[in-house]
């Protein structure tokens, strides 16, 4: 599919410099050791993914219940290939590709999970950092991820960035003013979480015992 992909956009595969992992999950590195039989390419990912991309970690089994849960290991048994990784990556670093694609890091989903952002071009890659279901922005599920709290946290870094589109590994594109539509979905991430806190506050006041009556 993604030489298919490669050849509709006028692109030959043996032509690739760069393969740019957002992280190691079988759905993004599934057809990496394939792709590179095709390709001159190097692939580049962050540290802390690059020993279950490269095999010599095994990898996170998802946290999934039920028979999800059961589909989603066999799954992963099924497709995980180990592929070489060329090139590891570190949060803030600048590949010099395509005027500069700075590496990201978002970490929770998996421990090395980074986005990619292109300021020339004003373009972030947000791999599962986010997903976009049918026109909503979300967090990936947490049977997924490794750390889930981790994984929302790791959000606060792209607001700062300024990009017109942004491109999931899950979900449509955002094509105009992503960057406004990600930071709206920020604020309301935090909207929530100080909703939660002050109701945790709350029921805390109302089961604490005075100090005089227990006295």
């Amino acid at each position: 599919a993604i030489r298919r992909a490669l050849q509709n956009a006028g692109v030959a595969a043996q032509d690739l410099a760069l393969i740019a992992l957002t992280h190691w999950h079988i759905d993004h590195t599934g057809g990496l050791r394939a792709l590179r039989r095709h390709s001159r390419a190097i692939v580049a990912a962050h540290a802390a993914d690059a020993p279950i991309i490269q095999g010599t970690t095994p990898p996170n089994k998802p946290r999934l219940t039920g028979e999800g849960g059961k589909f989603a290991r066999w799954l992963l048994i099924k497709l995980y290939q180990p592929s070489k990784v060329d090139r590891l990556l570190a949060d803030d670093e600048i590949i010099p590709v395509a005027g500069g694609l700075k590496v990201v890091a978002t970490p929770g989903h998996t421990a090395g999970h980074v986005c990619y952002y292109q300021p020339a071009a004003g373009i972030l890659f947000a791999g599962d950092a986010l997903v976009n279901r049918h026109g909503e922005l979300a967090v990936s599920p947490e049977g997924f991820s490794d750390d889930p709290v981790q994984a929302r946290a790791s959000l606060e870094a792209l607001r700062p960035l300024r990009f017109d589109q942004c491109y999931f590994g899950h979900g449509e594109p955002l094509l105009a003013r992503a960057d406004q539509r990600v930071q709206d979905f920020l604020d309301r991430l935090a909207e929530e979480d100080r909703a939660e806190d002050d109701a945790a506050a709350g029921h805390g006041d109302e089961e604490a015992v005075p100090t005089e009556a227990v006295e």
